[in-house]
Order: structure tokens, then C-alpha cells, then sequence
């Protein structure tokens, strides 16, 4: 019976991950350099981020990650035995996104006063500045614990 010797020796294996996403903060930046290497709105050192917020006030999206084992051994003539494994990492290519945190930098000095703009698309439009990303926009989907798919292939012969 063929039907029972092709589904016997396989070995399936799984393992997930699942969390919420990573808090973040809305961040000021713009201010002088310290030689501590702090930058601040005011040059204080102090906290960099919106007082009126709060600290990681913010959540970056859920975090989950499933990963897929798939593995038949095969005895062959003697004592010989052969291992053929596929493994998928990332099985649902979920992505691990980190976003732009700056909300406010400093815009056009107006009167002798320096403005702080909100760093949206719009604001930044105004302010002439194409380069800057704005705020709350993906900045990389490979930082952290996930990465793409990945799928691994490999075999084994014990004797």
C-alpha cells in the first residue's frame, strides 16, 4: 500500500510568536547638539518628546510570526537513513515596520520666532522640504525580530 508508506516518517513542526505592537513617542527635534549628544528643542538635554503627549503614547501594529517545519526521514538499504527538510521563516511575510518619529521640527523663522510645524505631508510641502519623511510613515519593514520569507532546504544522511 503506497497511501501508507508515503505519509509515514514525516515530522511537521510549527512555532508562533505573537505581541502588540512597540510603543512610540511623538518626538521634537531641531535643537542644538550637547556634547553629551542629546538633541533637544531647547539645548536643555532634556526629554525630546511632546510634554502635552506623553511618552509612548503611540503603538506601532501587532506583532505576530509563524514559522513551518516540514520534515521526512527515509531508511534506506542497511543502516542508512536520510533526512529531507523544508523550513519557512516568516510563513505569513508579516512585516516588522518601524515608523518616523520626529512630529515637529522647527519650520521658517518668522519675526525672530522659530515655529514648530507638525511633520506632515502637508506641512512639509509648505515649508518647501521634499526630503523629510513625515511623520507616522514606514520607514523599513527588515528592522526587529521579522524579516521576509524565507524558505530552507536541506538534507541529512546519518550512516
Amino acid at each position: 500500500m503506497w497511501q501508507r508508506s508515503a505519509f509515514r516518517d514525516w515530522t511537521v513542526g510549527a512555532t508562533g510568536i505573537a505581541g502588540s505592537g512597540a510603543p512610540f513617542s511623538m518626538m521634537i527635534d531641531g535643537g542644538t547638539e550637547l556634547s553629551g549628544g542629546s538633541e533637544t528643542i531647547n539645548g536643555s538635554g532634556g526629554a525630546k518628546y511632546l510634554p502635552t503627549v506623553g511618552r509612548n503614547t503611540l503603538r506601532l501594529p501587532v506583532r505576530s510570526n509563524v514559522d513551518l517545519r516540514l520534515e521526512r526521514t527515509v531508511t534506506l538499504p542497511g543502516r542508512w537513513r536520510a533526512s529531507f527538510a523544508a523550513e519557512t521563516f516568516n510563513l505569513l511575510n508579516t512585516p516588522s515596520t518601524s515608523v518616523e518619529t520626529r512630529a515637529f521640527a522647527p519650520g521658517t523663522v518668522t519675526g525672530g520666532v522659530t515655529p514648530l510645524v507638525f511633520q506632515d505631508t502637508t506641512a512639509l510641502a509648505a515649508e518647501g522640504d521634499t526630503t523629510t519623511t513625515p511623520f507616522g510613515q514606514p520607514l523599513s519593514s527588515t528592522t526587529g525580530i521579522l524579516h521576509e520569507r524565507r524558505l530552507q532546504l536541506s538534507a541529512r544522511f546519518v550512516f
